[in-house]
C-alpha cells in the first residue's frame, strides 16, 4: 500500500501517527495562564470576540479588554477598544481594524477665517502601533499641508491642487516602524483663507481641508473631496486605521521558558517573534486552524474535506495535522538494462 502526505512522499502514515502521538505526549499540559471562561461573550454586534480579546471581568488578557456599547440609535451593539469603534480581529496576523477620527481644517463663513479640528491617536505599546505597511497617512483638500507629528519623528504631506477638480488634490505617506502616538498639525501658511473665500459667500460651500492615518486600502480619492465635506460625510468623520498587537514583551525563547505566563496554550501551537518590534504572536502549526491562546484551541484540518480540488484523486484519508492516500499505486518504471562482462553482455527488460 502506498501513501502520500502533503509534507513528505515517503513517510508511511503509522510513523507520522506514532510521531503526532509522542509530540503530544511530550508537550507540557499544566499551564497557569488565565483563560476565558464559557460565560464570556463570543461576539458583539458584527464582531467576533477572540481571546486575548475579551469583554468582561476575566474574559481578557491584561491590555485587551473590549467593551459592548449600544449604538446612538440603540439599534444594535458596537464593539470598542477604548474609545474607538472595532471592526475585526486578525489572530493569524496580529491585527485589529478600528475606527479613527478625521482631522479637519474647514472655511468658517462668520469668522471668515479657518477652524481646524486637530485630532491623532495614542495607543498603549505594547500591545498596540500601527500598521506600518497597511497604513498611510491621508491628506485630502486645496493647497493643504499636514503633518503627522509621531513619538520622535514627523512626517508632511501636501495636496497640492489648486482647484476642484485636480486629481492631485490628496497625498499619501509611509509610516515609520513602531509608531505608537501621533497627531495633526496643519501648516496655515499653505492653508490660507484665499482658496476658500472666492465664492463662498455665493454658493454657502463649506470649504475643507482633512489629514488622518487610515487604512490606504480603504481610501479612493474622488474629486467631490475637493473643498467640500463630502469626504467627511461618506465616512461620517471616522475612517478605518489597521493596528498591529502582541503578546508578551520578549522574544519567544524568552516567553516559552515562563510557563506561568507563556502565551501559547494549545497543543499544536507555534510562537513567532514580532516583526513590529519587542514581544511575539502565537499561530497553529501546518495542518491545524484556531485559536492558539486557548486550551485545545487549535483544531485539525479535514484537507480531505475542505481542499478543492480534492487532495487525492482516490480515496483521501484524514489524520492528525495531515492526510494520505491509501489507494494510490506507487509510480511505475520500465526500460532495458544491459549488463556487460568482459565480451560478454546480457540484457534484461523490465516493467
Amino acid at each position: 500500500m502506498y501513501y502520500y502526505h502533503k509534507n513528505s512522499t515517503d513517510t508511511a502514515p503509522m510513523l507520522l501517527l506514532l510521531l503526532f502521538s509522542l509530540t503530544g505526549a511530550l508537550q507540557f499540559q499544566a499551564k497557569a495562564v488565565a483563560l476565558p471562561g464559557s460565560s464570556c461573550p463570543e461576539s458583539c454586534g458584527d464582531v467576533k470576540i477572540v481571546y486575548p480579546f475579551g469583554i468582561g471581568a476575566g474574559c481578557a488578557t491584561k491590555g485587551f479588554e473590549l467593551h459592548c456599547n449600544k449604538t446612538q440609535d440603540g439599534s444594535t451593539n458596537e464593539t470598542f477598544l477604548g474609545n474607538m469603534p472595532l471592526l475585526n480581529i486578525s489572530l493569524l496576523n496580529g491585527e485589529i481594524r478600528v475606527m479613527h477620527r478625521i482631522s479637519s481644517m474647514c472655511y468658517n463663513r462668520s469668522s471668515r477665517g479657518i477652524s481646524y479640528r486637530n485630532g491623532g491617536m495614542t495607543l498603549n505599546s505594547p500591545p498596540f502601533t500601527f500598521s506600518e505597511k497597511r497604513n498611510r497617512f491621508t491628506v485630502v483638500g486645496v493647497n493643504t499641508l499636514a503633518y503627522m507629528i509621531g513619538d520622535t519623528n514627523v512626517l508632511g504631506c501636501w495636496a497640492r491642487s489648486e482647484n476642484r477638480t485636480a486629481r492631485d488634490g490628496f497625498c499619501q505617506v509611509a509610516l515609520t516602524s513602531n509608531m505608537s502616538d501621533y497627531h495633526v498639525h496643519f501648516n496655515n501658511e499653505y492653508n490660507t483663507t484665499k482658496y476658500y473665500t472666492n465664492g463662498s459667500t455665493r454658493d454657502g460651500a463649506e470649504y475643507c481641508g482633512y489629514a488622518v492615518m487610515m487604512e490606504a486600502a480603504a481610501f479612493h480619492f474622488r474629486t467631490a473631496y475637493l473643498n467640500t465635506t463630502v469626504f467627511w460625510e461618506e465616512n461620517t468623520g471616522r475612517v478605518p486605521v489597521i493596528l498591529n498587537w502582541v503578546v508578551g514583551n520578549e522574544t519567544c525563547d524568552a516567553a516559552s521558558k515562563k510557563v506561568d505566563s507563556y502565551a501559547c496554550h494549545s497543543n499544536n501551537s507555534k510562537c513567532i517573534d514580532s516583526s513590529n518590534g519587542i514581544g511575539y504572536l502565537c499561530n497553529c502549526t501546518d495542518g491545524y486552524d484556531g485559536n492558539p491562546y486557548i486550551t485545545d484551541g487549535c483544531k485539525d484540518i479535514d484537507e480531505c474535506a475542505v481542499n478543492v480540488p480534492r487532495p487525492c484523486p482516490g480515496h483521501c484519508t484524514n489524520i492528525p495535522g495531515n492526510y494520505s492516500c491509501p489507494n494510490e499505486k506507487p509510480p511505475s518504471y520500465s526500460g532495458t538494462v544491459v549488463l556487460v562482462v568482459g565480451k560478454q553482455s546480457l540484457s534484461f527488460t523490465f516493467i
